[in-house]
């Protein structure tokens, strides 16, 4: 075994420091690789990232056990997050159907409605399209609305965890934290300047070669601007951190103008501009994304930035820090052309809150919330809850998810999950609060550009949905984790730097942190959680593995549909449309839960049995593929009119009158007051 001695404070294990390294970097790729995932908003794309993210949690977790040598940093945060996980798992565990039925009654009574429901279809000789048994009258039962969504949602919570907890306690130095931010600044400048060549183009398509399944008003890498805007903001806030941390510094005898000139050309003042610019880039691009909601935070956060710069500035430069910051702002506005930009934040003088869809939205979601205000309907299960709840004031439609992430947090986790997020951030702040005066200058500069980004997704996140989008959240992580690293990590202080004549560092080593050394009960406490929760993600990883094997066949179904579309010769036909019955079968395996996939699965396979070209076994093999998928994804989501809807077309287009009538007769009911739903002869 070799040692080396460390920075600190005795002797570290090289492969412990391996075994970190790498499950730091892996944590920072997928954080860094999430928004260019077309946001990772699609199943296979989160699912991806998040076995990333738990890939590289492991590596930590192998390097914690090895060496349980340092204290969880934000204990009290990650413990209530940690609970916020729990609660999620609580959702999904079966419990005595009395006690269901009293924490989530919607859940329950659409249970039973189903269960009767079904049967009453087997009576009427749908008994064989029925994937049916023993599990249709369950004694015990999750409080979920719709388990299988919870379940997706457990995945990406843990990753979102994982990817906090690695950083804020990974990030071991000053350096480690200020190449974390510059790799996150290179990928923000990169990606503004990606989104504005790719508004300009005019493109239709992501990333000029990427078809949205349900369209958009694209930006980036991102379906929706106000989503990029959300995540660009959250960029900006890293940048700022860089860009007050880098003014810090000063140089040693500059007090000519001549030696301030000079300065100019050494390593630091080139530091200072590139990153200057990479901020003037990216705010230009949130301009131009032309989102209210995130132009009105990015105004505010570059107030917090300039009243954060006079505080931690010091003397005279107090004032020209102030300067820069409203010079980007004014030239960032300018650079892109402020009518626009003036004409579009002009029509929030046109809206009328009282009266606006989003504003109706969140009073129905909180109306969601009333029905199950102790445990939620279930994380994940808000679009399967909400068109129940959805009123003539709303705009018919898919709704989601709520515009306003406090009130869907409510809806779908209840008071509990309320409790335990606000938890967090207040413990979050805390943390940062009490380290603050101990830390270096320059990395309470950065804490604090670190401090303006979770202000803007903060307001940002009232009129918008922007943190169900996972890269978003992702990235909200990180950024909660660098903060809390910024103001605990050791390393030299830039407080004290100054600069000779050829622009290198002349720096004193900081005073070390002092901590009392850990005790061997503490150390083998947290040895052993570490591996609990090693063991645990394991299992989720391979749950995780098989569910991505699932999405993406539903990907692949998917691109052939658009395939066969194109296709005038039978037998090239025939070829797809099996190749697709193939993938729908891999669907059903590997993810039976996921009602989004098998409502498409179901809709693909009717469209291809209504085709007079093919042959007629092939088509009822695509008729009862259409039935089965479409029963599977009622079982996933019993609540959602949409399911048995879909049920009730593939019913009738199979020659099943009866059964088609009773799922109809459940869609009507599930559906928005006043939305009329049917099919013809229904």
């Amino acid at each position: 075994m070799t040692l080396s001695r460390g920075r600190g404070d005795g002797l570290v294990d090289d492969r412990k420091d391996r075994l970190s390294g790498a499950g730091l970097f892996a944590v920072i790729a997928a954080v860094v690789a999430a928004p260019w995932l077309f946001g990772a908003a699609e199943p296979w794309a989160y699912l991806l990232v998040s076995l990333l993210v738990g890939a590289g949690t492991c590596l930590w977790l192998l390097s914690v056990i090895r060496c349980p040598a340092a204290r969880l940093r934000a204990p009290l945060t990650t413990v209530s997050l940690l609970l916020l996980v729990g609660l999620v798992l609580f959702q999904m565990l079966p419990l005595p159907g009395g006690l269901t039925a009293r924490l989530n009654p919607l859940g329950a009574q659409a249970r039973e409605a189903r269960v009767q429901t079904f049967e009453a279809m087997r009576t009427a000789g749908a008994d064989d399209y029925l994937l049916g048994g023993a599990d249709e009258q369950p004694e015990w039962a999750g409080v979920s609305a719709a388990p299988g969504a919870t379940l997706r949602s457990l995945y990406l919570l843990v990753a979102y965890v994982c990817v906090f907890l690695v950083l804020a306690n990974g990030i071991q130095s000053s350096a480690q934290l200020r190449r974390t931010a510059v790799a996150l600044t290179v990928s923000g400048f990169i990606m503004a300047a990606v989104g504005m060549a790719h508004k300009f183009s005019g493109s239709r398509l992501l990333l000029w070669f990427h078809v949205p399944r349900f369209g958009g008003s694209l930006f980036g890498p991102f379906t929706n601007r106000n989503h990029y805007a959300a995540f660009m903001n959250l960029m900006v806030g890293v940048t700022l951190g860089l860009l007050m941390a880098a003014s810090m510094v000063r140089m040693h005898g500059a007090q000519t103008w001549r030696e301030r000139v000079a300065w100019l050309s050494t390593r630091a003042a080139n530091r200072v501009v590139l990153i200057g610019f990479a901020l003037l880039v990216m705010t230009a691009s949130v301009w131009v994304s032309l989102s209210r909601g995130g132009i009105s935070s990015l105004i505010v956060a570059f107030g917090a930035a300039g009243v954060a710069g006079v505080l931690l500035a010091r003397g005279g430069r107090r004032p020209r820090l102030m300067a820069a910051v409203a010079l980007l702002v004014v030239g960032g506005l300018v650079w892109v052309g402020w009518r626009p930009v003036f004409d579009r934040m002009g029509t929030l003088a046109e809206l009328d809150p009282a009266a606006d869809s989003r504003t109706e939205a969140t009073r129905a979601t909180l109306e969601v919330f009333r029905t199950a205000p102790l445990a939620g309907v279930g994380f994940g299960a808000y679009q399967h809850v909400f068109p129940i709840f959805q009123t003539g004031g709303i705009q018919f439609g898919r709704w989601a998810h709520a515009h306003n992430d406090y009130a869907q947090l409510l809806a779908e986790g209840g008071l509990p999950a309320a409790v335990l997020v606000l938890l967090a951030a207040v413990t979050l702040l805390a943390t940062v609060r009490r380290r603050w005066r101990r830390s270096a200058p320059h990395r309470r500069a950065m804490a604090a550009g670190l401090l303006v980004a979770l202000i803007t997704i903060a307001l940002h996140s009232l009129v918008d949905y922007g943190l169900h989008k996972p890269a978003i959240t992702f990235m909200l992580a990180a950024v909660a984790a660098l903060a809390v690293a910024a103001v605990c990590v050791r390393g030299r202080s830039d407080s004290t730097t100054r600069f000779n004549g050829n622009g290198r560092r002349a720096d004193e080593p900081e005073e070390p942190e002092r901590s009392a050394p850990m005790s061997m009960p503490a150390a083998a406490g947290l040895r052993l959680g570490s591996v609990v929760v090693l063991v645990g993600l394991v299992v989720l990883m391979m749950l995780q593995i098989d569910e991505l094997r699932g999405e993406l066949a539903f990907a692949r179904l998917w691109h052939l549909s658009s395939m066969v579309e194109k296709v005038e010769d039978r037998s090239t036909a025939e070829a797809i449309v099996r190749h697709g019955i193939a993938e729908a079968g891999l669907v059903e395996r590997f993810a039976p839960t996921s009602a989004d996939a098998l409502w498409d699965v179901s809709l693909t396979s009717g469209q291809w049995a209504a085709r007079d070209d093919l042959d007629g076994l092939l088509r009822l093999r695509l008729a009862e593929l259409s039935v089965r998928s479409a029963a599977m994804a009622v079982r996933a989501a019993p609540t959602d009119y949409e399911g048995w809807y879909f049920l009730a077309g593939a019913f009738h287009a199979f020659g099943l009158p009866e059964p088609a009538a009773l799922a109809m007769e459940r869609s009507r009911r599930l559906a928005p007051p006043g939305m009329e739903v049917g099919l013809p002869g229904l």
